[in-house]
């Protein structure tokens, strides 16, 4: 299974009701930092998939820019009232970086929390669906419209389906945010450490990260995780109310920040599940795969669609 394409099997109609999206209202959110090449892609995008329903608002929280993302956002947020554009310069003048050569993972939670309190003031009953989406270069390219509406019809099949995480075009990535009981059960950077420990960098970059980095034909049925992100997520508004982010992980360790929230929805119920046709742009500095005939194989396959 990691090597190649996870296994493909379609899922029946009957999953999938029919829902009215133009009658329901959904809440889009996302952080941004530094984004100013794709964030203007990233925001045409989500107004048009928000166009799919009968109203929307999006929350854009954005701290220390100094590239024109944030002269961006003001102006965007000027020019219609649904825009929110959350300045949060005050958090990360109120922190020192805790790892310099990577995420700030205790940041990255507190600047999501931002838009989780926005997103708990809203109606729920008007907005029952909220989309979460990183506003790099994994969104420049759109997802497909009917890929939402398809992961928004499978959500209202069953109440305990809280969240659609999202599949990439080329190879899965986010396995940081990644938790299943086979493919990744633990937290793939404690594992490297670990490895890298005992003199064995090199190989584990492939064992930990790149062999989990697999290909998810769009068709596959869609994937019960513990947790997944993937760049663009769409969640029942219900499971998130009360949940918040957090950088600790299920040992005190420091862990991903989605790891967190999905381990509260799950508390209550919720099921998450990796939705294969909702595909984002796989943003291959992240991939750690061989250059090899496959790895190739796959890449102009995602360029030549």
């Amino acid at each position: 299974m990691l090597r190649g394409d996870l296994e493909t099997q379609r899922w029946p109609d009957e999953l999938h009701p029919m829902i009215d999206a133009a009658n329901s209202g959904i809440l889009f959110a996302g952080i941004a930092k530094n984004v100013g090449r794709a964030i203007r892609h990233t925001l045409n995008n989500v107004d048009n998939y928000g166009k799919l329903f009968r109203d929307y608002k999006v929350f854009i929280v954005e701290n220390g820019s100094y590239d024109g993302t944030k002269e961006y956002l003001r102006t965007w947020a000027r020019q219609k009232v649904n825009r929110v554009h959350i300045e949060a310069d005050d958090v990360c003048a109120a922190r020192s970086p805790q790892n310099p050569r990577g995420p700030d993972t205790p940041l990255l939670a507190a600047f999501r929390n931002l838009y989780m309190e926005r997103i708990e003031q809203e109606d729920a009953e008007r907005y029952p669906f909220v989309g979460i989406m990183d506003c790099d270069d994994v969104n420049v390219r759109p997802v497909n419209c009917n890929s939402i509406l398809a992961g928004i019809r499978f959500l209202c099949a069953e109440p305990s389906r809280a969240a659609v995480l999202a599949n990439q075009r080329g190879y899965y990535y986010d396995i940081w945010a990644l938790r299943h009981d086979v493919w990744c059960p633990g937290d793939c950077w404690q594992e490297f450490r670990a490895w890298s420990q005992v003199g064995l960098a090199r190989e584990a970059g492939w064992a930990c990260i790149g062999s989990r980095q697999v290909h998810i034909p769009t068709s596959a049925s869609p994937i019960e995780v513990e947790s997944a992100f993937g760049g663009f997520a769409i969640y029942k508004t219900e499971f998130l109310r009360g949940c918040r982010y957090s950088d600790f992980g299920e040992d005190g360790a420091v862990a991903c920040e989605h790891v967190s929230l999905h381990r509260e929805i799950r508390k209550l119920g919720g099921r998450l599940f990796i939705f294969a046709p909702l595909s984002t742009s796989t943003p291959y500095r992240h991939i750690n795969r061989p250059r090899d005939f496959y790895y190739w194989s796959i890449r102009l396959r995602e360029m030549l669609k």
